[in-house]
């Protein structure tokens, strides 16, 4: 799987306006469960859950919330920059400003961990991070996330 696929355009935000973590993950996971025909509520609970096991904020203001849920089918997530930067319980306590957050069928792990792989290395790679950051559109925010590290 491409994360073409789990991404669409219309699954990426620039400007995006959050309070807290918590405020965040529930938007996000409203929002992407009215696509997928998932449960919001059994959503949130999930990502919640996962959360509280440790952070997902991976450092250098990034972080990936991520949940499986039995009833997905297809991974699938929204990616987005913060309007403001916001605290995440990151590994470096640096305020997070890039999201994804990831809905993951339970079904299929190694579909799971080629998708969740594909964006923790899109964020950790600089180039693709400083694209994001400097995107001045939609478009050009979603085609640097898409983008392959390395590919140029």
């Amino acid at each position: 799987m491409i994360l073409l696929d789990a991404f669409p355009t219309s699954h990426a935000s620039i400007g995006y306006p959050a309070a807290s973590k918590p405020e965040l993950i529930r938007d996000l996971a409203t929002r992407l469960c009215g696509v997928v025909d998932v449960d919001p509520g059994d959503c949130v609970r999930a990502l919640l859950e996962r959360e509280a096991l440790g952070s997902t904020g991976m450092g250098g203001g990034t972080a990936i919330p991520h949940a499986r849920l039995a009833a997905l089918r297809e991974p699938a997530g929204l990616v987005v920059r913060l309007k403001k930067a916001i605290d995440f319980d990151a590994i470096d306590a640096v305020p997070v400003s890039l999201v994804c957050l990831l809905l993951l069928p339970a079904s299929d792990a190694s579909a799971c961990s080629a998708v969740l792989a594909g964006v923790a290395r899109r964020f950790r790679d600089p180039v693709s991070v400083k694209a994001m950051r400097n995107a001045v559109s939609t478009l050009a925010f979603h085609a640097a996330f898409i983008r392959e590290p390395g590919a140029d």
